[in-house]
């Protein structure tokens, strides 16, 4: 039976500056939706990049497979990039690699799944960073 995956994505966080510019805070939110079938292999979910203030680049990718009676398998990697300008590619500061179940969601039993990765700049610096935060509900989708 196919299932709907629907959430939120948020992303909190601070491009860190020297004294005396002041850090840039962001704060972004991304709805996601996506139709998953039981006869197909994992679907990724399609996330843009998010720009960290004037330096920094989030990027998240997820892949959503329905399992067993109706579950669905969440799998993820969590990158934060620090450079010069939002593109860079020669710093990756930090990647987390995740996983998670998002429950069947039925009248009787509203579900959400809650998961959260923390990443950090591990280079000069020290300072850049930004919370992931994943809301997703996983419903039925009634044939008539």
């Amino acid at each position: 039976m196919a299932r709907r995956l629907v959430g939120l994505i948020i992303i909190d966080g601070t491009d860190a500056t020297n004294w005396p510019f002041s850090d840039e805070k962001v704060f972004r939110l991304h709805p996601v939706s996506t139709f998953l079938d039981v006869d197909h292999s994992a679907s990724r979910i399609k996330i843009p990049d998010f720009s960290l203030g004037s330096g920094c680049r989030i990027e998240i990718d997820l892949t959503a497979k329905i399992e067993g009676r109706g579950e669905v398998q969440v799998e993820g990697t969590g990158r934060l990039f620090e450079g010069t300008t939002e593109n860079t590619d020669d710093n990756k500061e930090d990647e987390k690699v995740f996983n998670f179940t998002v429950p069947r969601n039925t009248v009787s039993k509203p579900n959400q799944a809650f998961h959260k990765i923390k990443l950090r700049n591990r280079g000069i610096g020290r300072d850049d960073h930004a919370q992931v935060s994943i809301f997703l509900t996983n419903s039925i989708i009634e044939e008539y």
